[in-house]
């Protein structure tokens, strides 16, 4: 299936590492309430990183972002940032900060773009999640030789920002992307290699491909 996102699922690997379930995880609601899954954080994240508008209520979320995610197809964005919004504000509050705390942990040691304090995060959820994605990017751009400091835009912009195609085979989904010009940092970091745990879906595959003459050969 072709899609405009396919490049989303080079920060996937990234997602991983830093694992956003542990944040909900160590976050508890404390009233009971079963709050977001796994999933959906996951989805916000990759359409924050798309820069989805948070309203856009129209069309179902792209079909990639669905897949990467592992959660239902027919949602919206804005069905998804809603639940975000409905995260009581403490609850997100603690999300954030153990968020950032996993991104500094990631890149001790490695330049890396700045990551703000979360102990004052806006108001407005919606910016509440574009500053989680941007710690997934920061952690993403830490093992980019030569672009460990770029910030969170130029990563959207060179690296996530291209279309491609994807299919879901028995037990793998895969995912092809348009060629850019620095997809051998890409490759030299060990972002084309099969990624096969993913802690919201742990039984599939994600494997990594390149469109045009390299994919026409496989």
């Amino acid at each position: 299936m072709e899609t405009p996102g396919a490049g989303l699922a080079l920060a996937v690997r990234a997602l991983a590492d830093l694992n956003p379930g542990r944040w909900l995880v160590d976050a508890p609601l404390g009233d009971g309430r079963r709050g977001l899954a796994s999933s959906d954080l996951v989805a916000i994240l990759l359409l924050a990183m798309a820069e989805v508008a948070p309203d856009a209520d129209g069309a179902p979320i792209d079909p990639v972002v669905a897949a990467l995610a592992g959660c239902p197809g027919h949602l919206r964005p804005i069905d998804l940032f809603a639940a975000w919004a409905t995260e009581p504000p403490t609850r997100r509050v603690a999300i954030l900060e153990r968020a950032q705390t996993a991104a500094l942990a990631l890149t001790r040691g490695r330049p890396a773009h700045p990551v703000h304090a979360a102990t004052a995060p806006p108001p407005v959820p919606a910016l509440e999640a574009t500053r989680l994605a941007e710690f997934v990017l920061a952690h993403l751009a830490s093992g980019l030789e030569g672009f460990e400091a770029s910030s969170a835009s130029y990563v959207r912009r060179s690296f996530l920002d291209r279309e491609g195609a994807f299919a879901r085979l028995p037990g793998e989904l895969v995912v092809a992307i348009a060629p850019r010009p620095l997809d051998l940092v890409l490759r030299r970091a060990g972002q084309f290699e099969p990624l096969p745990h993913r802690p919201w879906r742990a039984n599939e595959v994600l494997t990594l491909r390149g469109l045009g003459v390299e994919g026409q050969r496989r």
